[in-house]
């Protein structure tokens, strides 16, 4: 049963790699991992999604596509195409604590589908 609130969680070794980013970027990814219906740890983020982010966090829409690549740069979630992004459930997730060892496939699985993807 849900009590309505939002969260996400952030594991402590998550620190070294959000550190990288600047207050804006992190305000952004805090807001794209609590806020943004998520399911399985993916986003799909429809333009509508980046406006309201862009807006909440005080930046240029423009900026989000930005932030997002340099998320993917991080190794802080994986861009599948078309909108859809998964967040690095070693990083961070939404969700229950028994589906975590299956969100860490897919990533695995995803990360390692796009690699393959850019040597071709």
């Amino acid at each position: 049963m849900s009590n309505g609130m939002k969260y996400a969680k952030f594991y402590g070794h998550s620190v070294r790699a959000l550190s990288g980013l600047s207050a804006k970027q992190l305000q952004m990814y805090i807001y794209l991992a609590s806020e943004v219906k998520m399911v399985r740890n993916e986003l799909s983020l429809t333009r509508s999604d980046k406006d309201k982010a862009a807006r909440a966090v005080g930046i240029k829409p423009s900026s989000v596509n930005n932030f997002l690549s340099k998320y993917c740069r991080l190794n802080l979630m994986i861009n599948l195409g078309g909108g859809v992004f998964i967040l690095n459930p070693s990083v961070t997730n939404r969700g229950r604590f028994e589906s975590l060892p299956s969100m860490l496939m897919t990533y695995t699985n995803a990360r390692a589908k796009a690699r393959k993807k850019t040597m071709l």
